[in-house]
């Protein structure tokens, strides 16, 4: 390492990611190389000692463990490492030709190299110098703007004030105040056409010796504003107090890139909210908790370098939501399929009377089956008896005039009643001598598929009997010329169904007779 090569140290920053096999993997980021001195386009004079100066850093590793090179066209002359903070110099002779590279080189102890390189040209010894510092082709200018003309004059030989320095575009010069201060700088203003430009800045000593500093510019046409506008959340929106609230929206700018505009936030209620960066794409986000209980107007602010400015707004309401308690049905209640069913709420908001809410009552079986507003006291109330069978989840919901809401969760089960059975009576043309029996000829179905069990009752005439309570009616209990009717109905437990019927005449029987002959072996004495 040459004599007076720095040292420098950085911090390490581990860079780890995960590794398929869940473990973690090293990352090595690269070093970054600056050359700070000299300047791209500054002339040097041939044979004079310069210091080239430059800074190396690396994410990930201390500068002792960096190599930096100092290379002039492609020849290296220097080589060690940078400083603790970074620097590192080299002295070089300024070698007689018109111009030179200067390369500086950065590699970590990894393999993983940087550089920069920037080139300079060289005067002879005695002429004047001129560096230009403003415009630079880098920077974005419009026809419509005033353009800084600044630069540097030097000569060995002759004091700044005494050069005489100019401005040229191309061939044609320009009206641009360029007299060297006492320190050597010109500096002046002017406009420029849209379109590409070459600029030179000449100063000339008083032997005669002249030196040109040139510079490549682009000049597009006058300013334009950018454009901007909030996408998401719709205007009108609203959040519940302390919750956070994302805003995000699209801006754009004709003459510079997206992410140099600086993009505000700010409440009508609040005042300034905040900034935030664009992406490349123009789209920039910002979430804010912090907003007060109110109706805000959320405006972005994006302003280009010039000033120009772009604003997109929307109205957004920060508020309380209003509250709820389920009342009935109390969970698990259970009512059969057609019976009505009471459904009650109690509501309240603290910024909205009772009239202003909404109170929605809805199922996972029936969907929506009731919506509509309390009573002053805020009370909510319905009957419904046309609900599907089954077992619901019950969902009800105030909603105020801002969009903000709460709900309540509650169960309820209705019943489905079974199908009314079929029956049949037989004998189908009895006897006052022979027992009824009453058939099930079609099987009442439970909605849910729940069991059924029936139940037998017996009527003799219109009038209920109390000859028997099951399938089957002994002979005794009958007589001739009676209607004899059956009514047979299902229950699943819950709910019975209608009963299915069924009804016989009792017929009349022929009486038996018998004849008997004694004795039963007689003689011819017997009579």
């Amino acid at each position: 390492m040459r004599k007076g090569l720095p040292v420098v140290h950085a911090a390490l920053v581990v860079l780890a990611g995960c590794s398929p096999d869940g473990g973690l993997t090293k990352f090595n980021a690269a070093p970054e190389a600056k050359i700070t001195s000299p300047g791209e386009g500054d002339t040097l004079l041939t044979g004079t000692t310069v210091t080239l100066r430059g800074a190396a850093s690396d994410p990930n590793h201390d500068a002792s463990d960096l190599a930096v090179r100092w290379f002039v066209d492609g020849a290296e002359i220097c080589a060690g490492v940078p400083a603790e903070d970074g620097l590192t110099s080299c002295d070089v002779v300024v070698p007689d030709r018109d111009a030179f590279d200067v390369l500086l080189e950065v590699a970590d102890i990894e393999g993983a190299a940087a550089s920069d390189t920037v080139r300079v040209t060289v005067a002879s010894d005695g002429d004047p110098v001129a560096t230009i510092l403003s415009p630079t082709a880098a920077a974005v200018y419009y026809s419509d703007q005033w353009v800084t003309f600044r630069g540097t004059v030097s000569d060995v030989e002759d004091p700044p004030e005494v050069l005489t320095a100019w401005w040229e575009d191309g061939s044609a010069r320009l009206d641009v105040e360029a007299a060297p201060n006492g320190s050597g700088e010109v500096l002046g203003y002017a406009t420029l056409e849209e379109g590409a430009h070459a600029l030179e800045l000449h100063v000339l000593d008083t032997a005669g010796n002249e030196h040109t500093a040139t510079v490549r510019v682009e000049v597009g046409p006058p300013n334009s504003a950018p454009t901007c506008a909030i996408v998401s959340p719709t205007s009108g929106g609203s959040s519940v107090l302390g919750a956070a609230v994302g805003f995000e929206a699209t801006v754009t700018d004709e003459d510079i890139a997206e992410n140099l505009l600086v993009v505000t936030w700010s409440s009508d209620k609040d005042g300034e909210l905040g900034t935030s960066t664009p992406d490349s794409a123009g789209v920039v986000g910002f979430t804010t908790s912090g907003l007060t209980a109110n109706v805000h107007r959320i405006t972005l602010t994006a302003v280009d370098e010039l000033g120009e400015t772009c604003v997109s707004a929307i109205d957004w309401t920060v508020g309380t939501p209003p509250e709820i308690t389920l009342e009935l049905p109390v969970a698990g209640e259970a009512v059969n399929a057609g019976e009505a069913l009471l459904f009650s709420a109690l509501v309240s908001d603290r910024e909205d009377v009772a009239g202003d809410l909404v109170v929605t009552w809805e199922s996972d079986l029936d969907g929506v089956f009731h919506s509509g507003a309390p009573d002053s006291a805020g009370l909510a109330q319905t009957s419904e008896a046309g609900l599907s069978a089954g077992d619901h989840v019950l969902r009800v919901t105030v909603n105020d005039p801002d969009g903000l809401y709460a709900s309540a969760l509650g169960s309820f089960t209705v019943n489905g009643i079974p199908t009314e059975p079929g029956v049949s009576i037989t004998p189908a043309n009895p006897g006052s001598d022979e027992d009824l029996r009453v058939s099930i000829d079609t099987a009442s179905v439970d909605p849910e598929g729940d069991p059924v069990g029936y139940s037998y009752a017996w009527y003799v005439d219109g009038v209920l009997s109390g000859a028997s309570a099951s399938a089957s009616l002994p002979a005794s209990a009958t007589a001739h010329g009676e209607v004899w009717t059956a009514s047979v109905s299902a229950s699943d437990g819950v709910a019975t169904s209608p009963s299915g019927t069924a009804s016989v005449t009792i017929a009349n029987t022929a009486p038996d007779a018998s004849v008997t002959l004694t004795p039963t072996v007689p003689t011819r004495a017997d009579t």
